[in-house]
Order: C-alpha cells, then sequence, then structure tokens
C-alpha cells in the first residue's frame, strides 16, 4: 500500500494568532477539507491554502514528529519550517515578490494525535536579522477522519 492509498479525508481546522510586542494582535482561521495520515512516526497533515489567508494557489504539508513539527509550503508560495524547543531555524520564504529570511525560535509545541485525528499547537517567535518581529500561535484539529 502506498503512502497515497493510505491518506485518509479529514477536516482540518487551523486557528493563528499573530501578536507583536506592542500589543498588536491579529487572528485568523481556516477549515478546510485535506488529508491525514501516518508516515512512519510521524503524522502528515496536507491542506490547501485559501486566497483569503493570502496563500493563494498553495499546498501547506505538516509533518508532526515526537518532538517536533516540519511545515512545507508549496505552490505560489515555498517555504520549509523547523519547529523544536530550544533551537532556532532559519527559513526562507519565495513568493511570487521575491524571497525573505526569517528565524524561527522559542519553539512550544503541544501534541495530540492519534489515527482518529486530534489537535497540534505550537508557538514560536519569527525574526529577522536577529529582531524579533512577532510571536505566532497556531492550533491545527483534525477530525471526521475517513478513509479514501
Amino acid at each position: 500500500m502506498t503512502k497515497q492509498d493510505n491518506q485518509n479525508n479529514a477536516m482540518i481546522s487551523i486557528m493563528s494568532m499573530t501578536a507583536d510586542d506592542n500589543g498588536f494582535n491579529m487572528p485568523s482561521e481556516l477549515v478546510t477539507n485535506g488529508h491525514y495520515y501516518k508516515d512512519g512516526n510521524e503524522y502528515v497533515v496536507r491542506y490547501e491554502e485559501s486566497i483569503l489567508t493570502g496563500l493563494g494557489d498553495t499546498i501547506t504539508t505538516f509533518r508532526i514528529g515526537q518532538d517536533s513539527i516540519n511545515l512545507l509550503r508549496e505552490g505560489d508560495v515555498f517555504a520549509e519550517m523547523v519547529f523544536e524547543p530550544r533551537k532556532k531555524h532559519i527559513s526562507v520564504v519565495e513568493t511570487d515578490v521575491g524571497c525573505m529570511t526569517m528565524g524561527i525560535s522559542g519553539a512550544k509545541l503541544g501534541i495530540d494525535l492519534d489515527d482518529e485525528g486530534g489537535r497540534f499547537m505550537l508557538q514560536y517567535d519569527v525574526d529577522m536579522d536577529c529582531e524579533k518581529l512577532h510571536t505566532n500561535s497556531v492550533v491545527v484539529t483534525i477530525s471526521e477522519v475517513t478513509a479514501r
């Protein structure tokens, strides 16, 4: 059986909050259909972004391990991000207007997933040129998992 055969349909809810040190908070929420499956020791969540999120024709994939979460975006936006507690990772984000490099650090993870779905959260700081821009908090809920 291939990984594609193992992909289950799922309802995916992504709630995020961006907050800066000046008290500005920007919430967003996306509820969409996507795919959820286990690949080795990781759970994988994959969905199409919406023009409403500003990411247009982009597919987002989360790979959730025991101690880390990897994010891959492919399409109108390309980005790879790694979230691990007590580690800083550098990420390059490519868009149709150019590239930017940013640091991802201070990640806090909460993972409660099983084969039926569940929830994971991450909170992390974003910096450019070692200057903190903001803190992001993301909660992803996977429900209504059904075999394809």
